[in-house]
């Protein structure tokens, strides 16, 4: 039997000066996981607040979810997705401004072992089996012009799932590893501006890569040795992220093999 290790980071970006403007969301239950980064768009209203939005609706399509589809279904990703959006656009806000918000997320199958990962904006994510890496950066070339789902009419959602959603399926093993995060991760910069993305990318998503001393230590506090300039395995140079970053680690593990990782 597989069990499931999750660790969460949220952190407030330097060139924010009011709020954390992502949020995020972690629900279990006996049959699965899900695990959601959303990051408000600093051009819209009160985007902090639409983050938050998304998560809640999220929250709520997952405690319905038996009446909306099946954990079963081939088209379960595709089928949340298009509840979110609906429930969005059920809301008395001005969608093109007040709920402007990106959606990545992973539905683990617990049953069937089985992994969905969404990106429906930008952001980051990696399914990780031994050496085997498959890192994604999506952006979008326009400016965030279509990738916002609460801008996309319900009525014209399957175009947009099938046009710029990102959907990938993996069969979990044991060891295998999903990171998701915004694109904060992207953003973290030297004290001198030099970009520190790969160090970044490095010691968060790859930790394992990394001295074993990081590999036991949870996000948040990895994350305070990162930018106080105390990691070895970055140079022991501060970074700080410009944006604001949230990232979910999921670690899967044969169950006899927990308790050697916990």
């Amino acid at each position: 039997m597989i069990e499931y290790k999750i660790d969460t980071l949220i952190t407030k970006g330097r060139l924010h000066n009011l709020h954390c403007e992502d949020d995020y969301l972690v629900y279990e239950n006996d049959k699965l996981i899900l695990a959601a980064v959303f990051d408000g768009c600093s051009s819209g209203i009160d985007s902090h607040f639409a983050s938050t939005m998304h998560k809640y609706k999220m929250r709520n399509i997952c405690n319905n979810l038996d009446e909306i589809t099946s954990i079963y279904s081939d088209t379960i990703i595709q089928d949340m997705l298009r509840e979110l959006n609906r429930n969005i656009w059920s809301l008395d806000y001005q969608v093109n401004y007040e709920m402007l918000s990106t959606v990545i997320f992973t539905l683990i199958d617990k049953n069937n072992r089985k992994c969905h990962i969404c990106v429906a904006g930008d952001g980051c994510y990696e399914f990780k089996r031994q050496d085997s890496n498959n890192f994604h950066s999506i952006h979008d070339a326009n400016g965030n012009a279509v990738w916002y789902l609460s801008t996309v009419k319900p009525s014209e959602f399957n175009g947009y799932f099938h046009d710029y959603c990102n959907v990938e399926v993996f069969n979990i093993e044991d060891d295998d590893c999903i990171c998701i995060s915004t694109d904060g991760l992207e953003s973290f910069v030297s004290a001198f501006g030099a970009s520190k993305n790969d160090d970044a990318r490095k010691i968060f998503f790859d930790t394992e890569k990394c001295d074993q001393k990081y590999q036991k230590m949870p996000l948040q506090r990895l994350y305070n040795v990162v930018v106080k300039g105390k990691c070895s395995d970055t140079g022991n140079e501060v970074m700080l992220n410009g944006d604001d970053f949230t990232m979910i680690k999921i670690k899967c593990y044969e169950t006899e093999k927990q308790s050697d990782v916990s």
